[in-house]
């Protein structure tokens, strides 16, 4: 199996998310990326998002709206379906001038000023930005996919089911990724991250298991990770996943999903307790949970 590389509109609307904090797990904001925009490509790629970026962050803020702007990747099929509307506001863009109807929908229904302001710097961006993902965004994640595909195909044997998922390596997910409902998209292993290719593999492996979970238990957020990460660190327990697992794990901060699933009593106390412990070893203890 061998993923592809995140389309250049996805890439544009994921490089736009990145300068957006917000809050929970849907903040993509990312300032290793950002640090690399700001020294490698024209200001003319990044300036227009950056100069709305607070103006943005506060509206986000004000109107909950991270959640919402998950599926902007999605809405057109490339930046040349999404040239004919940059004139526009979004507003006034036909649902047959689009890939997903129900990404505009969501989007429509968030705060004009909002989405109008993102629909506005991005249109500014989308012309440099294309030039830019042809010449050196797209041969890298090119690269990547060859690099990454061995490391898939690992993860495939341990969950046959991801093997139905197309996989997509995007420059500016860093480590994270994100389930669609015909796609996974992780972070790749190109020149302005320090991810590895196994990496990206335990991205799209977790995104697979947050899938199965939400079948499993619901869309309740707390509950969908905590088996999503038990059921990723059994996958991986033994063979060369492992340790990308286990040092993926040691990036995350724990701390606020451990304090919800400790509130709902999803684990035992003491497991949680040993998971709370400086220098703990997040695979180490969620393994033996899996094993409870």
């Amino acid at each position: 199996m061998t993923p592809l590389p995140a389309t250049d509109f996805a890439a544009l609307a994921l490089h736009t998310l990145a300068h957006l904090p917000c809050d929970g797990p849907e903040n993509l904001h990312d300032p290793a990326y950002l640090d690399w925009v700001r020294r490698e490509l024209p200001a003319t790629t990044w300036e227009p998002i950056a100069t709305d970026a607070a103006v943005l962050e506060q509206l986000i803020r004000a109107h909950d709206a991270g959640m919402a702007l998950q599926g902007l990747p999605l809405l057109f099929e490339d930046i040349e379906d999404y040239r004919p509307t940059t004139g526009r506001a979004l507003a006034q863009v036909a649902e047959a001038e689009v890939a997903d109807p129900g990404v505009l929908a969501e989007l429509s229904g968030l705060d004009p000023s909002l989405i109008e302001v993102l629909h506005c710097a991005m249109a500014q961006m989308a012309p440099d930005f294309e030039a830019v993902y042809q010449a050196r965004i797209q041969p890298a994640l090119a690269s990547a996919c060859a690099d990454v595909a061995p490391w898939l195909r690992e993860a495939c044997g341990r969950l046959p089911s991801l093997a139905e998922w197309p996989v997509e390596l995007a420059g500016s997910l860093g480590p994270r990724g994100r389930v669609f409902p015909d796609r996974i998209m992780v972070g790749a292993p190109a020149p302005w991250t320090d991810l590895e290719p196994a990496t990206s593999a335990v991205l799209a492996l977790h995104e697979c298991t947050v899938h199965l979970a939400a079948e499993q238990v619901g869309e309740d957020y707390v509950h969908m990770e905590w088996c999503a990460l038990l059921e990723l660190v059994a996958l991986c327990a033994d063979g060369p996943l492992h340790a990308p697992c286990s040092a993926w794990l040691n990036q995350l901060d724990l701390a606020p999903l451990v304090a919800a699933v400790r509130q709902r009593s999803l684990a035992p106390a003491d497991l949680l307790d040993a998971l709370s412990q400086p220098g703990a070893d997040p695979a180490t203890v969620l393994g033996a949970m899996s094993t409870r």
